[in-house]
């Protein structure tokens, strides 16, 4: 599946939040809640056909970056999307300094500390990608 990966715009953020409710049904957001967990990150949108399709939040102080979350419609997921935006973030956070990634909090605030362990999808993609919970790349 062909996607197009662009920063996220204000415009976005209902979309997003819609977007966060579907792949992510246990931990539910409201539109101010999801403003106040990611809402001063640096954020891409994954958007196929006019829809958008994933989304990643990053945030990043000096050469510290974190990535606070990612996620991906259920119905899009595995076909690339998810690896094409945990990419993309990387390669934009290295260009602009970054040194040292961690997964969640580790940053400037706390967030998640890492991902869930009752994610064990986001686990595996994590580990397929080269990711450790218990180290910073």
């Amino acid at each position: 599946m062909a996607a197009t990966i662009r920063i996220c715009k204000q415009t976005d953020k209902d979309e997003v939040v819609e977007l966060w409710n579907a792949a992510l049904k246990q931990w539910p957001l409201t539109a101010e809640g999801f403003r106040k967990v990611v809402g001063t990150a640096e954020a891409l949108v994954a958007e196929s056909e006019g829809k958008l399709v994933g989304y990643v939040a990053t945030r990043r102080v000096a050469t510290k970056a974190a990535l606070l979350a990612i996620f991906v419609a259920p119905g899009q997921q595995r076909q690339g999307v998810g690896s094409e935006l945990l990419n993309t973030a990387v390669g934009m956070l290295r260009r602009n300094g970054a040194t040292q990634l961690s997964l969640g909090s580790g940053v400037d605030a706390d967030f998640w500390p890492g991902v869930p362990l009752n994610l064990p999808a986001a686990n595996a993609f994590f580990d397929a990608h080269g990711w450790s919970r218990d180290a910073v790349v």
